[in-house]
């Protein structure tokens, strides 16, 4: 058991900053490198952390004295650096989705193997208050056995438009798709068999973005099935940037889940708002919230020699059912889930 885990940060922007104030946090990991390729971010994280950066993630690998790597880089650029990370010797956190590909999701699962190194996915919701709840009632019995679930995930036009700079190589189903994927099967235990689906195309074309405006997808489990909805395109307007809901129904009973709130909303000068409450946020000075908290798991379970949650087996299938929903999508066929 090691008494100070030594991490590095690759990727500081807009989900990089938790990963940053987690380890800063806590009072076990010692946040010794952050790498990121633009220099005015690398800057300010230089003065609010106290740390040493630099614009090659290549000098986190070569430091022997460094444990563990958080990757928090756009989606379809994990596979070099964590592979590359991995083969170091470093043991990794990185960002969902673990690929967007299952080619090379298979590789990173391999590549953990190989090194006999930890590789944990941040499904965050899994530490989300009442998505924590619902599978504490489900284990309990209370729920029953799964019949079917519906759950929704979508973003205001501000993320692809204004957020992030990359999204024309992403797509709601990246972005946001694995949260409630994951989320449904963690909650029912169950692994995916095959999917149908739809998405459309066009508002976000119109701005110079290729990517979908929205997909619906029917995925089937072996013995329930649940149906999950994404969007990039909700008006700016919407008191939220994010909508997030899901129904479960059990043979016992259902559970209806807002995880995000809203907990309060302003009725300001320019809209009405659903602020987020409870994610990340400054308490009396000290940055808290859920989502810090599967990172500071990472850091405990390194710690104390055990395997963390969300392993990069439910990554790679994780990814396998996004995979197959663009397939869908694009053959107008169910399309099987491809297996490890």
């Amino acid at each position: 058991m090691k008494d100070k885990l030594n991490v590095a940060v690759i990727g500081a922007g807009l989900f990089g900053q938790v990963h940053l104030y987690a380890y800063k946090l806590h009072p076990k990991a010692h946040l010794k490198l952050v790498c990121d390729v633009n220099e005015a971010r690398l800057k300010k994280v230089k003065e609010d952390f106290d740390v040493e950066v630099t614009a090659d993630y290549k000098e986190a690998l070569k430091d022997e004295t460094i444990d563990a790597v958080s990757v928090v880089t756009p989606d379809f650029m994990h596979r070099e650096i964590v592979t590359a990370a991995l083969k170091a010797g470093k043991h990794v956190l990185v960002e969902k989705p673990l690929a967007t590909d299952t080619g090379e999701a298979r590789e990173m699962v391999k590549a953990a193997k190989s090194a006999r190194k930890q590789l944990m996915v941040d499904f965050q919701n899994r530490w989300n208050p009442p998505i924590v709840e619902a599978k504490r009632r489900i284990a309990a019995g209370d729920f029953g056995i799964p019949v079917i679930a519906h759950a929704r995930l979508a973003n205001t036009l501000s993320v692809p438009r204004e957020m992030l700079s990359w999204s024309g190589r992403s797509g709601p189903h990246w972005f946001l798709y694995p949260h409630i994927i994951d989320m449904i099967c963690w909650l029912f235990e169950r692994q995916a068999v095959r999917v149908t689906a739809i998405g459309r195309k066009g508002v976000l074309q119109s701005m110079g973005i290729d990517t979908y405006d929205a997909i619906q997808a029917l995925v089937e489990f072996t013995d329930c099935s649940a149906t999950f909805e994404t969007a990039w395109i909700l008006p700016d307007s919407f008191p939220h940037v994010v909508d997030f809901t899901a129904t479960l129904l059990g043979t016992k009973s259902r559970i209806a889940l807002n995880p995000l709130g809203p907990l309060m909303d302003v009725s300001g000068e320019k809209r009405f708002e659903w602020p987020i409450v409870g994610a990340t946020q400054e308490i009396h000075g000290k940055v808290e919230g859920w989502q810090l908290m599967p990172i500071t798991h990472f850091v405990d379970s390194l710690l104390n020699d055990r395997r963390p949650m969300c392993t990069p087996e439910e990554g790679f299938h994780n990814t396998a059912i996004i995979c197959a929903v663009e397939e869908s999508i694009e053959t107008g066929k169910t399309v099987a889930v491809e297996n490890l």
